[in-house]
């Protein structure tokens, strides 16, 4: 079910994709923003929406999927970054895990190219991103850590020092997808913690 947000708009809106067509024939092609699910859903709509409007020619729509929206307000906000793709992810983790050795009790590495098992290493990605999505910072998985049961302190200290690996390696010039998310997150709690 889609979303519309409007500011400043006097009328109710039915139905969007009629609004939509209308503002694209009237040439207001600025005057929304559409979030769409997927890089191929966004592709299919700047086809439709150029196919709408006056003379089949338009200047770029503001059509994000909800990644692309974020790394545009990134942009906005907060220093340049360049964004890390999933695969240089994968290899910036292996990194951070070879360089957290010898403090792991929980996870090993395995094999004569010391790595986790293909499985394991996705989990701790998708554990890091989601922390990271949640905005559950450093001191609260160091809290967590502390009031663990004794089984999974082993496990929470392997993952707090593979995320601090991480993030050392990441540095200020890369981010990845999960920390946009965090970077923005912290920017508004700071710009909205005030006026409570």
């Amino acid at each position: 079910m889609p979303v519309l947000l409007k500011k400043n708009f006097p009328a109710s809106i039915e139905d969007i994709e009629i609004e939509v067509g209308k503002r694209l024939q009237n040439n207001e092609t600025h005057s929304f923003i559409y979030v769409a699910p997927t890089r191929r859903k966004v592709r299919e709509l700047q086809r439709e929406f150029v196919r709408l409007t006056p003379n089949k020619i338009a200047p770029a729509f503001y059509l994000y999927t909800l990644e692309t929206l974020a790394a545009q307000i990134h942009s906005l906000l907060c220093p340049p970054r360049r964004i890390i793709s999933g695969p240089v992810q994968v290899v910036l983790m292996n990194e951070a895990i070879r360089r957290s050795e010898q403090l792991l009790q929980y996870f090993r590495l395995r094999g004569s190219s010391k790595k986790l098992p293909p499985g394991t290493l996705k989990r701790i990605i998708d554990v890091i991103n989601n922390l990271k999505q949640k905005c559950v910072y450093r001191s609260a998985l160091m809290t967590e850590v502390e009031y663990a049961e004794k089984l999974e302190r082993p496990k929470l200290n392997d993952i707090l020092s593979i995320y601090d690996n991480y993030e050392r390696l990441l540095g200020d010039q890369f981010i990845d997808t999960a920390g946009l998310f965090q970077q923005i997150n912290s920017i508004w709690d700071k710009s909205v913690t005030p006026a409570l």
